[in-house]
């Protein structure tokens, strides 16, 4: 059911944020990548339903706490990550070319795995280097919300549209 979708798509923003805060977020990322750079969210915070991993669809039951389905769906709450999205195709064959990021680089040639700043500050990173870059956003964006997240990196929008549900930011 994608009907909440529909209307997070209408009114511009994802769950979770203001109109103002996808906007910080899509300025933090300019700031490091530049005016080309683009900035997308995916996941629960613009479907409004948490992913279920089992049927690789959003929509996770909702259990009681003896484990018995309540007939409702999980819903993005004040404590849900955000998935987010760059696309940058540099970026992401410079993460290409980290072996010490390990699984995070992947083996798909469109994305990378997520990536977050634990796995940037294990590596040596050259100051105002694409991955510098890349965790000096991410601790932007832990500062605008308080909580660590991840991110993609993405070689093309259409590789991030291939996935599913997203939104753009910051536009």
């Amino acid at each position: 059911d994608l009907r909440r979708y529909r209307e997070i798509r209408q009114r511009g923003y994802p769950e979770g944020m203001t109109a103002d805060d996808a906007g910080q977020f899509g300025d933090v990322v300019k700031k490091h990548f530049g005016p080309d750079s683009r900035l997308a969210i995916r996941g629960s915070a613009v479907t409004g339903l948490k992913f279920n991993g089992e049927t690789q669809t959003y929509g996770l039951p909702e259990k009681d706490r003896s484990g018995n389905p309540t007939g409702r769906m999980r819903q993005f709450g004040k404590n849900s990550d955000f998935d987010f999205a760059i696309v940058d195709e540099k970026l992401l064959d410079d993460i290409k070319g980290h072996p010490e990021l390990g699984q995070v680089a992947g083996n798909r040639p469109g994305r990378s795995l997520g990536i977050g700043l634990g796995d940037l500050n294990k590596a040596e990173l050259a100051e105002h280097s694409p991955l510098w870059n890349l965790r000096e956003t991410l601790k932007g964006f832990r500062n605008l919300t308080g909580r660590e997240h991840s991110i993609m990196i993405y070689r093309s929008d259409s590789d991030i549209e291939s996935r599913g549900p997203h939104m753009w930011l910051g536009q």
